[in-house]
C-alpha cells in the first residue's frame, strides 16, 4: 500500500471514531458547575450507593455531594445521603434516578423537577418515590446548594 493509502486509511479511522471518545472522562460537570470525578451512575439513571457508602467511609473528600437536614422517614444513611445529593448534583430535570440500599432494603427513585435561583444560591424542585417494608412515601420537596458538594433539603 502506498503511503497516501495508509494516511488515507487513517485519516479515515479518525474521522469514523465516535464522538464519546473526545469527550473528556475525566469529570462530571455538576447542576451548579463543580467537576466531579465519579458520577456512581447517576448519569445513567441509578446511584450506585454501596460506592458512594464506601467513598463517604473512606473520607474521599469532594468524592460525591451530599444531602443535609433531613427528617425523611425511614431514616437515611451516608449512602442514602449521597445519592441524594449526587442526584440533585448531576440528574437532568426529568430525569429520574433510581437506587436501593442493600443494608436497609429501602429504594429511591429520585426526579429532579425544576431549577431555579433562590437568594443566589442554586435550587431545584425535587419529587422522591421512597419504598419500604412494601409501602410507598411520596415526597415533593426543595432542596439548595449549601457550599461545596452540600444539598439542604426543605420539604
Amino acid at each position: 500500500m502506498k503511503k497516501t493509502g495508509i494516511a488515507l486509511a487513517a485519516l479515515l479511522g479518525f474521522v469514523c471514531m465516535p464522538l464519546a471518545a473526545f469527550a473528556d472522562p475525566s469529570f462530571y460537570l455538576g447542576y451548579t458547575g463543580k467537576k466531579w470525578t465519579k458520577d456512581y451512575g447517576v448519569i445513567a439513571g441509578t446511584c450506585d450507593a454501596a460506592a458512594v457508602s464506601q467513598s463517604v467511609a473512606a473520607k474521599q473528600i469532594g468524592a460525591v455531594a451530599m444531602m443535609s437536614g433531613t427528617k425523611i422517614r425511614p431514616q437515611l444513611d451516608d449512602a442514602d445521603r449521597g445519592c441524594w445529593g449526587h442526584a440533585l448534583e448531576l440528574a437532568v430535570v426529568k430525569n429520574s434516578v433510581v437506587w436501593t440500599n442493600k443494608a436497609t432494603g429501602v429504594s429511591y427513585r429520585l426526579v429532579p423537577t425544576r431549577d431555579f435561583q433562590q437568594t443566589e444560591r442554586p435550587c431545584r424542585e425535587f419529587t422522591t418515590l421512597i419504598t419500604a417494608d412494601g409501602r410507598q412515601h411520596m415526597i415533593r420537596g426543595v432542596a439548595c446548594r449549601r457550599g461545596e458538594g452540600e444539598w439542604a433539603l426543605r420539604i
